[in-house]
């Protein structure tokens, strides 16, 4: 399940990424660590660790 398909079917995105079950897709390639994730209001931002 993607962040959309998330928003779609619950009216929101989730307040973290844990829900989505993301497990390896979840963490940067750059740095082996997770991608920040950070929920502010209607809006999302996933970012780098790097």
């Amino acid at each position: 399940m993607t962040l959309a398909d998330r928003r779609l079917r619950e009216g929101r995105y989730p307040d973290s990424l844990e829900p989505l079950n993301l497990q390896e897709l979840a963490i940067d390639p750059f740095t082996g660590q997770p991608f920040g994730y950070r929920l502010t209001g209607e809006r999302y931002q996933l970012a780098s660790s790097a």
